[in-house]
């Protein structure tokens, strides 16, 4: 998988680690799954190489803008061990920025209006944080941590990702910030 293969290794190798240690995280995840590490280990990662790749920004009937983000990953909901996690080879886990399009409001015409960065919680597109987040936000859909969220406009995902980074995020940037890698 080349340098995203890459970038999927180190990620899981981390989350491996937070997975193993004893800390709020990883006793979170625990309440679900006693062997939460051996089945963060089991995962399968594939590669959505077609997926979207704009962010898709529209007003409202009442003036609101809303931006729709390309989708970071996906799981089935309560997979359980040997599950495949799709990543998003356009969305926030590789990429850092995405082009807006936008709509007017029939949906039919579309317009680059420039680009946004895209986030996973509060953590820039295409850093270990993201995707160490990233990874524990699908494992949350695995293991029954966190409800479904593929109604991409509730706000679900967000809210599932903001309970994952309430419960890991000392994990999160601590594995950041000691990967050897350069920060943001």
């Amino acid at each position: 998988m080349g340098k995203p293969g890459l970038a999927i290794a180190l990620a899981r190798e981390k989350v491996t680690e937070i997975l193993l240690s004893e800390n709020s995280c990883s006793a979170w995840f625990k309440k679900a799954d006693r062997n939460a590490a051996a089945t963060f280990d089991s995962l399968k990662f594939i590669i959505d190489a077609k997926g979207p790749e704009y962010v898709l920004g529209w007003r409202t009937d009442t003036g609101e803008t809303l931006f729709k983000h390309p989708y970071s990953a996906s799981v089935l909901e309560g997979a359980g061990p040997n599950s495949v996690v799709k990543l998003n080879a356009n969305g926030p886990f590789f990429v850092r920025w995405g082009v807006v399009l936008w709509e007017d409001n029939t949906g039919s015409f579309r317009r680059a209006i420039g680009s946004r960065v895209l986030q996973v919680g509060s953590y820039p597109g295409n850093t270990l944080a993201a995707q160490i987040t990233t990874l524990l936000h699908e494992f949350g859909h695995i293991v029954g941590r966190v409800p479904d969220d593929s109604d991409e406009l509730s706000g679900q995902s967000g809210r599932n990702t903001a309970e994952v980074i309430h419960y890991c995020h000392a994990q999160i940037k601590a594995a950041a910030r000691h990967s050897g890698r350069p920060s943001p």
